[in-house]
């Protein structure tokens, strides 16, 4: 959906439409940024790329903090 089609979309539905056409679009945003880690970093696992989605999409410091506790954790 290109944005244009998108802010048509918004602005025609109701509130519950517009926060159901969001959280579609937050998902498909998250997944293929997956997608595209999945293609960067072949070798690693699920939850590796998911805790570096974490960091693209929360900051480099939240996914410090994920890794060092995944790093505990699995001690």
């Amino acid at each position: 959906m290109g944005a244009e089609t998108a802010a048509r979309a918004l602005s025609r539905d109701d509130p519950a439409g517009r926060l159901d056409t969001a959280m579609s679009m937050s998902e498909s945003t998250r997944e293929l940024s997956l997608a595209g880690l999945q293609r960067l970093h072949p070798d690693e696992s699920d939850l590796e790329l998911r805790v570096r989605l974490a960091g693209v999409l929360y900051g480099e410091a939240v996914g410090a903090r994920l890794n060092a506790a995944l790093a505990r954790r699995l001690r």
